[in-house]
């Protein structure tokens, strides 16, 4: 992952940027390559799973402040001020799951999206992302923001309006799925629903179809929710914007997944909106405070 063209001293580029993505397929894998400006996607948030001192991890929506000075998520039992770190804070930020949080629910299989937060003299916020994209934009966002506030400190935080980044991402295509299936000139795997989809198992579909409508009604009781004006008037209303559309989007590309039959990619995505929307209940219980 490259940032580029970031402003020395924090302020608005002078070249007009724009964001971008390319998709290359080759026989056993989809590489994409992103080019994008992740202030705003920080500034949003998304969901980590987090290890606690005690009891066991627990998904949080974390987002950078408004501000660009810290990094702040929500709990139902803290005040939103007990939940934030600032970057004057912040002494490292360490790859992998070298802190001692992460032994008490070994997770070696999520090393790789895995990082710490050391900040006010040894403490740490011990964290595992969703996806690899979402790992490698905060991990380079977060590494970028605290190299200019050493520079420059809080002023120059403050002043940050873009940060731009080239994301890379691998998604490799499982043997299963390459096997019998007829491979295009330029390399690009085309799909075979018959290899995704059995006919027979109507219980598997009538689960997710079920477990879809589930959700759909939660995201209809959570906007139910959100229109009330104490949320509207709050500063963090675009947060609980951006949870909602994320699961509405999630939601709409569902039913394309389920017509295909690709059964996993369905729960995976079923699974994630839950979270998101876990997360969002946090959120909106600090809000009404």
């Amino acid at each position: 992952m490259k940032l580029r063209n970031l402003p020395k001293n924090g302020s608005k580029p002078k070249e007009i940027q724009k964001e971008s993505k390319s998709v290359v397929h080759t026989d056993d894998a989809t590489i994409t390559s992103e080019r994008i400006e992740a202030l705003k996607l920080m500034r949003e948030g998304t969901q980590f799973l987090k290890y606690g001192t005690y009891g066991y991890p627990h998904f949080r929506h974390f987002h950078l402040t408004d501000d660009n000075c810290g990094l702040q998520w929500y709990s139902k039992k803290k005040s939103p001020k007990k939940t934030c770190v600032a970057f004057s804070d912040i002494v490292d930020i360490v790859l992998g799951q070298k802190m001692p949080k992460f032994r008490k629910h070994k997770a070696p299989e999520l090393d790789h999206s895995s990082f710490s937060i050391v900040y006010d003299n040894g403490k740490t916020l011990d964290l595992i992302a969703i996806q690899p994209r979402e790992y490698k934009i905060w991990i380079t966002g977060l590494r970028e923001l605290l190299r200019i506030y050493r520079r420059m400190g809080t002023r120059g935080l403050k002043g940050v309006r873009q940060l731009f980044m080239t994301v890379k991402t691998t998604a490799k295509i499982p043997d299963s799925q390459r096997e019998g299936r007829p491979i295009a000139s330029h390399g690009e795997t085309f799909p075979d629903r018959g290899s995704y989809i059995d006919h027979g198992d109507k219980m598997t579909f009538s689960r997710v179809e079920g477990e879809l409508g589930k959700l759909e009604k939660k995201l209809n009781q959570f906007k139910t929710k959100a229109s009330a004006n104490r949320y509207i008037a709050s500063p963090r209303y675009k947060n609980i914007k951006a949870i909602l559309n994320s699961v509405s989007d999630a939601i709409k590309g569902l039913e394309d997944v389920i017509s295909t039959g690709n059964i996993k990619a369905a729960d995976d995505a079923i699974w994630r909106a839950t979270v998101s929307l876990q997360t969002l209940d946090h959120l909106m219980a600090c809000v009404s405070r």
